[in-house]
Parts: C-alpha cells; sequence; structure tokens
C-alpha cells in the first residue's frame, strides 16, 4: 500500500489525505468508529482539491479489506468512489511489518 500511494502522488492531480496523530496515520474512517464522527470530520483529513472536477483525493486503510461495515459505509457516503484493494502474499507482510518494528 505504500509503494501505490507514493506512486499515486506523483500524479498531479491526486492527493492524500493528511497524516494525523487523531488517526495513527491511516484514517480507519469505514470500519471504526471514527465513522460516527460523520463526513464533515472524514473530509477535514484531506487537503482542499485545486479543481474539484478534476481531482482525485485518497486514502489507505488497511483495516477496510476484512471489515464487513467499510464496503457497506463506503457505498453510502461515496456512491462513486472506487476502492482498490491490494493483495500481499501473508508472509511477505508478516516480513514487511517485523522490518518495521526494528
Amino acid at each position: 500500500t505504500t509503494a501505490l500511494s507514493l506512486f499515486l502522488l506523483m500524479h498531479p492531480s491526486i492527493s492524500s489525505s493528511f497524516s494525523s496523530t487523531k488517526t495513527y496515520e491511516e484514517v480507519q474512517f469505514f470500519n471504526t468508529n471514527n465513522y460516527h464522527h460523520g463526513i464533515d470530520w472524514y473530509m477535514e483529513l484531506f487537503p482542499l482539491p485545486s479543481n474539484v472536477s478534476s481531482d482525485f483525493l485518497f486514502e489507505k486503510s488497511s483495516a477496510y479489506f476484512p471489515s464487513e461495515d467499510a464496503p457497506r459505509r463506503a457505498a453510502a457516503l461515496l456512491p462513486k468512489a472506487k476502492i482498490l484493494t491490494v493483495l500481499i502474499n501473508p508472509s511477505d507482510r508478516a516480513y514487511s511489518w517485523y522490518q518495521c518494528l526494528e
């Protein structure tokens, strides 16, 4: 997800959510109680787009995939949103987490 985020940010019309101590880097909006803060709280975590008609915003939250609530909530609030899922070999993911802990 980090590599995909970096590649997306290379595009001038794509912006990511701000890193936040409130959300521990990842927004985790659609799968946690953060959802009850509402769409205005969620949108405050993003920069204002320079061109609302052509700019795109994205966020990455690794715990959306196993959540049963996240897809329903995302579709209800942002019906035109596109969701990308990055799959990785579980042993590679465990090793990646291990490297982050050192």
